[in-house]
């Protein structure tokens, strides 16, 4: 598994944050395969998809991609807040990765994988309807309450820039042909 970025992809954007994007959904599509079924590789949806960032052709598995470049805290952003309780009820509940990366280095740092089954509806929290001078006036988006995941649910894949021993070498992370754990 290769942990660095393609460099050219975020050359045309200034702002932080389309850089990260350009650059972090392409590594995973190229990179990371179906935790689920080992599938490879994973398939992107169009932008803004209710469903999810990617899903796995092999077993329909699908992914919602959070990324940042500094540490995930006790709650992470979501979409829609009617969306996030009607994917929980339904069978395209995404599988959720956390992925942390260095902009400097262009190097993904952390990547954690949270199970659908481990996301329940209590740990998704409301948030305040945006205000009249929004864009999207009275639009509700949500958080999810990461500190309420179990340990056992958050499976780190990369840790500091490190794929942990327990799948460097050998699983699913490394049949790519070529690939380096480094």
């Amino acid at each position: 598994m290769d942990l660095y970025f393609e460099q050219g992809l975020a050359a045309a954007y200034n702002s932080g944050l389309q850089r990260a994007r350009v650059l972090t959904e392409p590594w995973v599509a190229n990179q990371v395969y179906c935790p689920n079924c080992g599938g490879f590789p994973l398939i992107r949806y169009p932008n803004n998809s209710q469903i999810g960032d990617f899903h796995c052709s092999a077993c329909n598995e699908n992914f919602e991609l959070k990324s940042k470049r500094t540490q995930f805290g006790p709650r992470v952003d979501d979409g829609a807040y009617a969306a996030m309780l009607r994917r929980l009820g339904g069978k395209a509940n995404p599988n959720i990765f956390l992925l942390n990366y260095d902009l400097t280095s262009l190097t993904v740092t952390n990547l954690v994988i949270i199970p659908k089954h481990f996301v329940t509806i209590d740990m998704i929290e409301k948030k305040k309807p945006l205000g009249p001078a929004a864009r999207r006036k009275g639009w509700i988006g949500c958080k999810i309450l990461i500190q309420a995941i179990p340990h056992s649910g958050r499976i780190a894949i990369i840790r500091n820039g490190v794929i942990p021993s327990s799948f460097a070498g050998r699983g699913i992370w490394m049949r790519r042909a070529g690939s380096s754990t480094s």
